[in-house]
C-alpha cells in the first residue's frame, strides 16, 4: 500500500505543471491540482487501505466522498 501511495504521487506532481518557486498564486494552485489528483486516483483504486494511508498522510478528517466510494466498491465485491 505504501508503495502504491508512492507511485501516486509522483503520477500526481507530474499530472500538474511544475512552477517558479516564487509565485505563491502559481504554487497554491499546483499544491492544489496535485492534492486533487491523489486524491482521485486514491478513490479510483477503491481500497480501504489506501484510503486510511491517504488520510493519514494527507491530514485529511473523514472524506465522506472517498469513503463512501471506498464502501460501495467493496460492498459490490
Amino acid at each position: 500500500v505504501q508503495a502504491l501511495y508512492a507511485r501516486l504521487e509522483r503520477a500526481s506532481r507530474q499530472a500538474c505543471r511544475r512552477v517558479d518557486g516564487r509565485d505563491l498564486r502559481a504554487r497554491t494552485d499546483a499544491r492544489a491540482c496535485r492534492d486533487a489528483a491523489l486524491h482521485a486516483a486514491v478513490a479510483e483504486v477503491q481500497s480501504v487501505s489506501l484510503s486510511a494511508l491517504h488520510r493519514e498522510r494527507s491530514g485529511a478528517r473523514g472524506d465522506g466522498a472517498l469513503m463512501a466510494a471506498v464502501s460501495e466498491a467493496h460492498e459490490v465485491q
